[in-house]
């Protein structure tokens, strides 16, 4: 059998880097947890060229329709994440590394504190538990 995709250490780190980064608040709400989430998605379908009325058409769809569960719909969006990866020549277990590597940096840290207030500020985002996290 293959390894596992996202193995363990790297879920781990990732959980880490969340708590120390912003917190164990906003690590642990499953709302602030599926915004972030939507909101990554939402990056990743602009930049894959979806426009902002096809974006809105399938959210509409999704929302017309009762809400799934939480479990399946995660496997469902990671077996598309898969999918969407492998057409495109990307390295999902490579990218994720260099990602862990990217917002390690503590100037990088301090920037996505900020970005986080705004979100705050918006009504999409959970307050900080203190002032730094």
């Amino acid at each position: 059998m293959e390894a596992k995709l996202l193995n363990r250490w790297l879920e781990k780190r990732c959980r880490d880097w969340v708590r120390e980064a912003l917190g164990t608040n906003i690590l642990m709400d499953k709302k602030e947890r599926a915004l972030r989430m939507l909101e990554e998605a939402t990056e990743l379908a602009q930049a894959a060229g979806i426009s902002p009325v096809q974006a809105a058409a399938v959210a509409q769809r999704v929302y017309s329709r009762p809400a799934g569960n939480v479990q399946q719909e995660s496997a469902g969006l990671l077996f598309t994440l898969l999918v969407l990866a492998w057409v495109n020549g990307i390295d999902l277990e490579e990218e994720l590394e260099s990602e862990l590597s990217r917002v390690e940096d503590p100037a990088l840290i301090a920037h996505i504190r900020e970005k986080h207030l705004t979100k705050v500020a918006a009504g999409i985002g959970l307050p900080f538990e203190r002032e730094e996290p």
